[in-house]
């Protein structure tokens, strides 16, 4: 009896007429959210630390020297997410995107304006000044690469 389901289970997933997820797996989308919603959590921290750095009165003409040192290493971080959402982001996409996808595309979207909105304070400093626009654009990107899904999910 065992056999014949089997069979029959391994004659469906053939056929294309079950997606392994229906035959027991995790769904085909679940991995792809998990990414983005860490990606989400980690543009979160991110905003954080910008705002904790950024939350006191900068001197214009004379910056604290870990400043740029500091943007520096967000912008590294932003360019690994910006790497790994993009990665998620390039897979194919299903006529049918489940709202949790859409949801978790929306909210690493969210994560990367904030810090966006953020990053755009006037700082003389050539050095800051580089290092912040490299934190927005980075950020940026991420989010037209999130508004690339979220206005046409079907490429």
């Amino acid at each position: 009896m065992s056999r014949t389901i089997a069979t029959a289970i391994l004659i469906a997933l053939a056929l294309g007429w079950i997606e392994p997820a229906q035959a027991g797996g995790a769904p085909p989308y679940q991995a792809r959210i998990n990414r983005l919603n860490a990606a989400e959590q980690n543009l979160d921290v991110i905003h954080a630390r910008l705002v904790a750095v950024l939350d006191f009165p900068i001197d214009p003409m004379a910056p604290p020297p870990y400043l740029a040192g500091k943007l520096t290493a967000m912008g590294n971080q932003l360019d690994a997410i910006y790497g790994r959402v993009v990665a998620v982001l390039d897979l194919p996409i299903d006529p049918v995107v489940p709202p949790e996808f859409m949801a978790a595309v929306g909210g690493v979207r969210q994560g990367a304006a904030d810090i966006v909105a953020e990053a755009l304070i006037d700082v003389l400093d050539e050095d800051v000044r580089a290092a912040l626009s490299r934190v927005a654009v980075t950020a940026q990107d991420i989010v037209s690469a999130c508004d690339g899904i979220l206005v046409d999910p079907a490429p």
